[in-house]
Order: C-alpha cells, then structure tokens, then sequence
C-alpha cells in the first residue's frame, strides 16, 4: 500500500463497539474493535464511499454507485449483501440515514445534490437545484460538491461541500428547503477589500482559486454572498 492509498478514507462509521472504515482505493472496508483498537474484519466491497448504520444495526455502504446492505457489520466478510439502490447515482460520496430509515445520498456528476431514497431503495426526492459548480450569480439553493452528510435529531440534514470559495456547510429540511447556511473564509489572516464606489460590497479573492463579492448591511452586521466572480475549474 502507497502513502496515497492508505489516506483515501471514503467514510466512516460506528455502531456496537465497532468502527468501520472505507478505503476506495483498495476496494476495503476495515473493521476495527473500538475497545482495543485492532483490525477485526477486512471484507473486499467494491470501490467503497459512504457508510451509514440504521437503528438495527444493518451497515448501508456506498459501492461505486450503488447503495447495499449488510445484516450485521461483523459478517461482511462473508455475507452477501442486498443491493438497494442501483441507478439513479453518479458521483455519490456521503451517506446518513434519518429515523424512517430513509436515505440520504450526496451525489456529484452532473447533479450536485443530495438524492433521498426511501429504506427499500425507492427513489423519493432530490434536494437542490441541479447542476455542475460555475461562476455566476450565487445560488444558495445549489451545492456546490457536496461530500459529508449528517442527519440530527430533528431530522434535519447536514451537508458540507468540499469547495475552496466558497466554503459552506448547508443545513435542509428533509422536504428539501434550505434552513441555514454557514461560510466559512477562504484562508488564515483574513483579507478582501470592499468596493472604493459602495460601502455595501465587499470582494475576496483568493491565489488563482476564485474571487467573492458579498454585500454588507452595516446596520445589522450581517453579509450575503451575491455572486462568484470567478473560480478555478477542474483541469
């Protein structure tokens, strides 16, 4: 195993004293026991991302873009697992479950959504507009390569998107409506100018990797992100 290969972490889960770890690039899934930190199982699932348990303790697991399960985590190994989802994914790379049992995928391509299924594997609902990351007018409605995704006790789901300008966690509703939104800066120390003509834009940009212009109410010290001036595409 390379440096590489050994740091491609697709995902991570718990349940029962176990923890379960995804390597993509070695077509693994690792079990460790919690209690001793020793490996317990190393099952081959193919290009393995997301993981995810449900109330009974059954494994979920994003193999390449499709969604199987596995009875028990101590068996995959030698279980068969059952395939619930096998179209309608692209790029998946996150996986939770809420306390129906439903799934929530985030999912790249050309969709950069997160696709909800229901626990059979029944596709529900899309969250978010569609569509690949651009410069433009700024869409908070749209995310911009989601990758970690949580669902809390109000079922409400978390997504953070694995982008440089800008940087977002987005929290929805499991009926697709966009409750909150935090940024993040682009880098340490701060930076960015406001506009020399109107006191209420603020610009960043940041070494090549893309250029934010916000507006600023000063009354109630709060910013909007309005636009995306630029960024850097995939080469």
């Amino acid at each position: 195993e390379t440096k590489s290969t050994r740091a491609s972490l697709g995902g991570i889960a718990a349940y029962g004293g176990s923890i379960l770890c995804a390597f993509p690039a070695l077509d693994r899934v690792t079990a460790i026991d919690a209690a001793t930190g020793r490996v317990a199982v190393n099952a081959t699932v193919e290009n393995p991302r997301g993981l995810a348990f449900d109330a009974a303790g059954r494994l979920h697991v994003l193999s390449g873009a499709s969604v199987i399960r596995y009875e028990a985590s101590a068996r995959i190994s030698d279980a068969v697992p059952v395939v619930l989802v096998k179209t309608g994914l692209e790029d998946p790379c996150g996986l939770a479950l809420d306390t129906e049992g439903n799934l929530y995928v985030s999912d790249r391509g050309n969709s950069h959504q997160v696709k909800v299924f229901a626990a059979d594997g029944k596709f529900l609902r899309a969250i978010g507009l569609p569509g690949l990351p651009k410069a433009g007018p700024y869409e908070p409605l749209h995310m911009n390569n989601p990758a970690g995704i949580a669902v809390d006790a109000a079922n409400q789901i978390w997504v953070t998107e694995n982008d440089y300008l800008p940087k977002r966690v987005s929290v929805w509703s499991r009926d697709g409506r966009l409750l909150r939104a935090f940024y993040g800066p682009g880098k340490y120390g701060g930076g960015g100018m406001l506009d020399a003509h109107d006191s209420t834009r603020f610009y960043y940009a940041d070494e090549g990797r893309g250029t934010l212009e916000f507006e600023l109410d000063w009354a109630a010290g709060t910013s909007r992100l309005t636009s995306v001036l630029y960024r850097r595409m995939p080469e």
